[in-house]
C-alpha cells in the first residue's frame, strides 16, 4: 500500500502533561519524542506501558485491510503491496512452546518495515531505546502466545484474515527484492490472464470469498467488501495470490527476515484482538478506584513542593516501586511515562546539583533530596558503564529521577489536581501494564535485551539462485 494511505491510519496524539522545559538539563540533552497512542475508530486501544508496539502493528494491519477495500472502490490500475504490514501462521508456535529470540533477530526487526510502523532505525540508535524496543517485542509475543492458547486463532475468521496479512508479507517481500534487483524499478503487475489462471484453483477463489466473509465476523477490523467492490478487490487479491506462490517458489518465505516479519505481524493481530475482547475489561477503573486517585492527588497536589518531594522520598525509601511513583507523581514531562528514565549520560551534561548527586551512587542506590535551579529531584542509578567518547574514555551512568518543580502553579489539571478521565486513564494505564507484565513473567518468551543496529540499513537481500532453508524460529 502506498504510504499516504498508511498515514491515514487513525492515530491520536495523547498528551498527559502540559509540554514543558526539562530546567535540569542542560540544552545539550534532547528531549525524546512524545509517545503517541494508535486508535481504532476515537478509542485508544491499549493503554499498556509498551504496548503501543503491538498498537501500532495492528492499527497497521486493520488500515492494509481498509485500504485494500478502499482502493478496490477507487482504482482499477496494478496491485501495490510494497510497503503493506502484514501478518502470518507460518512460523506458529505450538501451546506452551517458548520462542527465543536473538540478538541478530532483533536487529532484523528493527530494519523491517514492521518496525517502521512504530519506530524509526535512527530512534534505536540510544542503547536505552534499543531496550525498550526488545521488552515491547517480548510482549507482543507474550501477548500473542496467550491469545493463540487460548483458542482466539482458532476462529475460522481470525484465520483467514491472519492468512490474508501472511499473503500480502510474502508477496510485497517478493515484489520489493524484485524493486531492488532492479534498482528500484516498478515490478510488472499481474495480467488479467494470469489472475484468471490463479484462480482456476478452487483454492485460492476460496481464501478470497474467506476473506470477504471474515471482514464482516471481525468488529475490530470495522471495513466491509461491498457489492460493487468484489470485483477489483477480487483482483488485486489475486495479484497478491501471485505475488506469494513466486515469493514462495524464489525462497522469500524461507528468509530469516521475512521469517520474523510474519511471527511479529500474526503476534501482533492475535495479541490486538485478544486485547479488546479480554484484556481491557478487566482493566476498567471503578468509581471507587477513581474516587481513592483523585483525592490521593489533591492532598498530594495541596503540599509545598519540598513537602512532596519528602513524601515521595519516604515512599521509595520504604520499597514502593521508584518508576510507578515517577509515572504517577513526576513533574518531568519527558521522562515520567519511562518511569523517570533518563537513560545514558556523562557528566557535565545535567545541572551540577543533579550531575554531582547522581554520580556519587552506585547501581542501585537512591539519592537524598536535590535541589536545583528548577525544582526538587529523588534520583536512582539503574548502572553504570564507561564509554569511548570523542577519542576518550568517558564515565556514564543510567537513571531515573522524580522531578518536584517549583515553578508556580498554572491553571491546568495537571498543576491543581487530577479530573476524573485523568484518574481513569492512569488508573487503567497501571492495569494493562500489570496484566501485561504478570503475563510474560508466565510466557516461555525469551528475547535479548539489546542488539546492534546498522547505519544505513542492509538492503533487502537477493532472491537466491537456490534455496537453503535458514534457521527456523528458535522453540525451547
Amino acid at each position: 500500500m502506498a504510504d499516504e494511505d498508511a498515514e491515514d491510519t487513525a492515530r491520536e496524539q495523547r498528551e498527559e502533561n502540559a509540554p514543558g522545559e526539562r530546567p535540569h538539563l542542560q540544552e545539550t540533552i534532547p528531549a525524546p519524542p512524545a509517545q503517541t497512542t494508535p486508535t481504532i475508530g476515537k478509542r485508544p486501544f491499549f493503554s499498556g506501558a509498551r504496548l503501543f508496539i503491538s498498537v501500532a502493528i495492528f492499527t497497521a494491519i486493520v488500515a492494509a485491510i481498509t485500504v485494500f477495500v478502499v482502493r478496490s472502490k477507487k482504482h482499477s490500475g496494478p496491485a501495490d503491496v510494497k510497503s503493506s504490514p502484514s501478518a502470518t501462521p507460518a512460523a506458529e508456535a505450538k501451546r506452551g512452546t517458548g520462542i527465543t529470540i536473538t540478538s541478530e533477530d532483533l536487529a532484523l526487526i528493527a530494519a523491517s518495515n514492521a518496525a517502521e510502523i512504530f519506530q524509526s532505525q535512527a530512534g534505536l540508535a540510544d542503547e536505552a531505546a534499543r531496550k525498550e524496543f526488545a521488552k515491547g517485542v517480548k510482549e507482543l509475543l507474550a501477548v500473542g502466545e496467550e491469545a493463540r492458547a487460548r483458542g482466539i486463532g482458532d476462529r475460522p475468521e481470525i484465520k483467514s484474515v491472519v492468512e490474508f496479512t501472511r499473503l500480502l508479507a510474502i508477496s510485497e517481500s517478493y515484489v520489493k527484492t524484485q524493486q531492488d534487483r532492479e534498482g528500484g524499478a516498478p515490478a510488472p503487475s499481474a495480467s488479467d490472464a494470469e489472475i484468471e489462471e490463479i484462480y482456476r484453483d478452487p483454492a485460492n477463489l476460496q481464501k478470497f470469498d474467506q476473506f470477504v466473509a471474515a471482514t464482516k465476523k471481525v468488529p475490530q477490523l470495522g471495513v466491509q467488501i461491498s457489492e460493487e467492490q468484489l470485483k477489483e478487490a477480487k483482483q488485486r487479491f489475486g495479484r497478491m495470490l501471485i505475488g506469494e506462490k513466486k515469493g514462495i517458489q524464489a525462497g522469500v518465505d524461507k528468509r530469516r527476515d521475512v521469517q520474523l516479519k510474519i511471527l511479529i505481524m500474526q503476534a501482533a493481530m492475535l495479541a490486538g484482538i485478544y486485547a479488546q475482547e479480554q484484556l481491557e475489561p478487566r482493566t476498567k477503573a471503578s468509581d471507587q478506584e477513581i474516587d481513592a486517585y483523585v483525592a490521593r492527588h489533591s492532598q498530594f497536589d495541596s503540599k509545598p513542593p519540598r513537602a512532596k518531594a519528602e513524601e515521595l522520598l519516604k515512599r521509595v525509601r520504604e520499597g514502593e516501586d521508584f518508576a510507578k511513583l515517577a509515572e504517577e507523581f513526576s513533574s518531568d514531562p519527558t521522562s515520567k511515562n519511562k518511569g523517570g528514565d533518563l537513560g545514558w549520560f556523562g557528566r557535565g551534561k545535567m545541572a551540577p546539583e543533579f550531575d554531582k548527586a547522581a554520580f556519587a551512587l552506585k547501581p542501585g542506590q537512591i539519592s537524598d533530596i536535590v535541589q536545583t535551579k528548577s525544582g526538587f529531584h529523588i534520583i536512582k542509578v539503574e548502572e553504570g558503564r564507561t564509554q569511548m567518547n570523542n577519542g576518550k574514555q568517558e564515565e556514564q551512568i543510567r537513571a531515573r529521577h522524580i522531578f518536584i518543580s517549583t515553578e508556580p502553579a498554572t491553571s491546568t489539571p495537571a498543576a491543581t489536581g487530577v479530573s476524573r478521565d485523568q484518574a481513569r486513564s492512569a488508573i487503567e494505564k497501571q492495569k494493562m501494564k500489570d496484566i501485561v507484565d504478570e503475563i510474560v513473567r508466565r510466557s516461555g518468551v525469551t528475547v535479548a535485551d539489546n542488539f546492534q543496529v546498522s547505519s544505513p540499513p542492509s538492503p533487502t537481500p537477493p532472491i537466491p539462485t537456490s534455496s537453503p532453508t535458514p534457521p527456523s524460529i528458535k522453540h525451547n
